[in-house]
């Protein structure tokens, strides 16, 4: 089982390589031991909220269960209001993450990126994409244990059940986020897009390998209730494996619904290296990016 949060790289037991197969997101909603209560209590008004909390709230909600169609559904206004200011990891062009770096040693240059997840729901052989825009705080891949699968021609297979648990802060509604460039768009409905946010310094190799070994990001805003009312959406899916790809691919997204009013990636060795401030709704818009 690999974890990785970006504020916090957890170690991992060596010994789960030998463990039965990952539990799936259906046993654990029946055999998650943290409650809804436990959450919104370990969350008081003058704790500062830490990415940890924000996993632990989100598999609550995900675990949560009406005693009946008389009950109110999960409670998700305690983090309405509190301010967030989480430090993240930077990590490397092309590994997980919201935000990276990337270096040209022959051009001695340092690129800086942020690019929000843009969510997509896994429905068999399509794609649908949410209108999810989140900076990715912790992000979990867990690898079951192999076993035969076959299909209706008589095919088997050792499929590797994956899951992917993936928790932000942004948008889960298309609304602005602040903080980072972006596109409104307006077509059959008012939403936004955001664009790369990037930075070039001109560094020597020397200094470029000194600023990676201690940079961090550190994003800062406020929780608020998105267009719906609702500060925590969380999406599931999932994809068949198949004879060429033999992985059977389960993905959950939950995004907490927040203003960010600034993002900076700063060096222990250089001070802040980047930084991209709330500057208002029309601020900062330009070509959308992503491919």
């Amino acid at each position: 089982m690999k974890t990785k949060n970006w504020a916090l790289v957890l170690p991992m037991a060596a010994a789960l390589s030998n463990c039965s197969p990952a539990t799936t997101p259906a046993e654990t909603k029946e055999n998650s031991s943290i409650s809804a209560t436990v959450a919104l209590s370990a969350i008081p008004d003058t704790k500062e909220v830490t990415t940890l909390d924000l996993l632990n709230y989100a598999r609550s909600m995900l675990s949560f269960k009406k005693p009946d169609e008389f009950s109110k559904s999960f409670n998700d206004t305690a983090l309405a209001g509190k301010n967030f200011d989480f430090h993240l990891a930077v990590n490397k062009r092309g590994d997980e993450g919201s935000i990276n770096y990337g270096y040209d040693a022959d051009r001695e240059i340092l690129t800086l990126l942020v690019l929000p997840e843009a969510g997509t729901i896994h429905r068999g052989d399509h794609d649908t994409d949410l209108d999810f825009n989140y900076i990715v705080t912790t992000h979990e891949t867990i690898l079951g244990k192999p076993g035969p699968m076959t299909n209706a021609y008589g095919v088997t297979k050792n499929v590797t059940p994956s899951y992917e648990f993936m928790v932000g802060v942004g948008s889960a509604s298309g609304e602005y986020m602040g903080a980072l460039p972006h596109t409104e768009v307006t077509a059959d409905r008012k939403f936004v897009m955001y664009d790369i946010a990037s930075k070039e310094l001109k560094l020597t190799p020397e200094q470029a390998r000194t600023v990676v070994s201690e940079m961090w990001a550190e994003v800062s805003g406020t929780f608020k209730p998105s267009e719906d009312g609702k500060i925590l959406t969380c999406k599931e899916s999932s994809k068949d494996a198949t004879i060429n790809y033999p992985y059977e691919e389960h993905w959950t997204q939950c995004v907490y619904s927040a203003r960010i009013s600034h993002v900076r990636i700063v060096s222990k060795a250089f001070g802040v290296l980047a930084e991209w401030p709330e500057t208002g709704k029309d601020a900062l818009t330009g070509k959308y990016l992503r491919n």
